[in-house]
């Protein structure tokens, strides 16, 4: 009687840069690809500095899964994307801010800065010298010949990694947290145009034909604790009230003078509020990166001046780190203005442009900013976050929110589907 052979646990080796824009999206696969199947080996592969964050992500999946075999980390030698575009730009003379960003990238878009913009964008994709990328890429050619893998999942804006690829002959996909449209515009028909293209669920994007090649998960969101377990105190703040949760991602860094612009627009709206006999009090919670050094908490600072009444009653918090993952803080159901609900948008370069169109596209919220881009002024954001909180549209846009809300949720978790597509490849 012949006997079936067990099957072997598929092997799969994960490649990013270190910068949390694309690192999240392959730590929220790692998770759900231990969740789809608790015997793959996950390898991971990056720069130092980031092996607690891989290790954090299957402590975070065995709570679930206690078999969940431990994630292999990498470490990359060489120079982390960041770090090469500072050089970069230094050794280039490119204009740039406080060790930064391109004087390009913080300057109005327009006829005379987009095609300094978009120049100042193509380092991006290759940043290094030539020894530098070498390195990298002799490091990346070790641990892929090392690993084996059946599948090699790789940062499509890691050049040094699809090089490797590419030359080893390996197979590998690429994943990423970007809009679809970066890969599908030499496939959409003539007289499309250049705002046509989908990314994440067609639904929630702009109308265009869907390339063969292209995948379009859906939003890819670490899996977090919730906010109960790693700030409880955070919490019972959160629980008094509908709150504004101001999080400008993880890049960009605010000038005491745009956070004064936006501490008034926040005093404005606070105070408008309040006049409202049936609206709740209304707090804030701020997440803060400085561009500079200035005080914020304290008296006799700027921000202070504008908001010391409400710090002191402890309506706004502002912080420069917050322990809980964002998508923890919105899954609490206490955030009435923030990125997953109604939002107000405050672009700062390139493709965050897009976005800000896609919320007003979509009816979810509005451009915080159009006439004072890349930077906001008091006046224009408190009447856009105003629109949004009390305007004749704002419980349409709330509802819309929803509607949305529950497409993506019957379409699934986009770490997930990622998982079950990339399960499969290996099967092929």
């Amino acid at each position: 009687m012949a006997t079936q052979k067990p099957s072997i646990p598929k092997k799969i080796l994960l490649l990013t840069n270190i910068d949390r824009g694309e690192a999240n999206v392959f730590l929220a696969t790692s998770h759900a690809l231990l969740q789809a199947d608790p015997d793959v080996k996950l390898h991971f592969a990056t720069f130092g500095g980031f092996e607690a964050s891989v290790i954090s992500v299957w402590r975070h999946a065995r709570r679930t899964l206690p078999y969940a075999k431990p994630i292999t980390f990498h470490e990359i030698e060489g120079l982390p994307m960041a770090e090469a575009l500072r050089q970069y730009f230094s050794r280039k003379e490119i204009p740039w801010r406080n060790n930064y960003l391109p004087e390009s990238f913080l300057a109005p878009p327009g006829l005379s800065n987009t095609p300094r913009a978009i120049r100042d964008t193509a380092p991006i994709f290759i940043p290094y010298s030539g020894p530098q990328l070498v390195d990298i890429f002799f490091s990346i050619v070790e641990i892929i010949n090392k690993v084996a893998a059946d599948l090699v999942v790789v940062d499509s804006l890691m050049t040094p990694a699809l090089t490797a690829c590419y030359h080893l002959g390996v197979k590998f996909t690429c994943l990423s947290p970007n809009a679809i449209k970066e890969f599908a515009a030499s496939t959409q028909p003539l007289g499309a145009g250049l705002w046509k293209y989908p990314a994440t669920l067609p639904e929630l994007d702009f109308q265009a034909i869907l390339p063969p090649h292209v995948f379009p998960c859906g939003p890819i969101i670490r899996s977090a604790p919730p906010i109960s377990d790693t700030e409880p105190g955070l919490e019972r703040w959160l629980a008094r009230g509908p709150t504004v949760y101001i999080n400008l991602g993880s890049i960009c860094l605010v000038t005491e003078d745009q956070a004064s612009e936006l501490a008034m627009a926040v005093k404005t709206v606070i105070d408008t509020v309040k006049k409202q006999s049936d609206a709740p009090q209304l707090q804030v919670l701020w997440k803060l990166k400085k561009c500079g050094e200035y005080r914020v908490l304290e008296a006799g600072s700027r921000i202070y001046e504008i908001l010391g009444k409400e710090i002191q009653a402890d309506l706004v918090r502002i912080v420069d780190w917050i322990l809980a993952e964002p998508i923890a803080l919105l899954q609490t159901g206490h955030i009435d203005l923030s990125a997953g609900v109604r939002q107000v948008v405050l672009p700062q370069w390139t493709d965050c442009y897009d976005y800000a169109q896609r919320v007003e596209m979509l009816g979810i919220g509005r451009w915080g900013s159009r006439t004072t881009k890349p930077q906001w002024s008091a006046q224009e954001l408190a009447r856009e976050l105003l629109d949004v909180l009390l305007g004749e549209r704002s419980d349409a846009m709330k509802q819309k929110a929803r509607e949305l809300a529950e497409l993506c949720q019957k379409s699934g978790s986009g770490a997930v589907t990622a998982a079950r597509i990339l399960l499969a490849e290996c099967q092929e």
